[in-house]
């Protein structure tokens, strides 16, 4: 197994982007709950953050991807500031993408297969 502070070069395999991203506050980054997505209300969300006095929400990345190094296969979660980079854009313009191009999904994962990483 590879040491913590080590960098391993790998292979990516494969992108999940079927839940790809997750929305929070866009001052305090708190999770927004899970109905939120389903059409709650401006009001209701004034008053989960009613502390930091924050307007409206942004989404950040989570991603699943499946890279393989010389010796295993290993699934990795790609946190927000590691897929901006992965992706060259924020999660919300990734969002406004895919709503004009459908197919953005299925292009990411074909342009990302068999792409090499540094890891560390």
């Amino acid at each position: 197994m590879e040491a913590a502070d080590q960098t391993v070069i790998c292979e990516l395999l494969a992108v999940d982007l079927s839940d790809d991203c997750y929305r929070v506050c866009s001052r305090c980054e708190r999770v927004l709950p899970g109905d939120y997505n389903n059409g709650v209300s401006s009001s209701s969300f004034s008053s989960l953050f009613r502390f930091c006095n924050s307007k409206e929400p942004k989404l950040l990345y989570l991603i699943l991807i499946s890279i393989a190094t010389e010796t295993t296969v290993k699934t990795v979660i790609c946190f927000d500031r590691a897929a901006t980079l992965l992706f060259g854009c924020s999660a919300d313009e990734f969002f406004h993408f895919t709503k004009l191009n459908p197919l953005t999904a299925t292009m990411v994962s074909q342009v990302f297969d068999g792409e090499m990483l540094s890891l560390g």
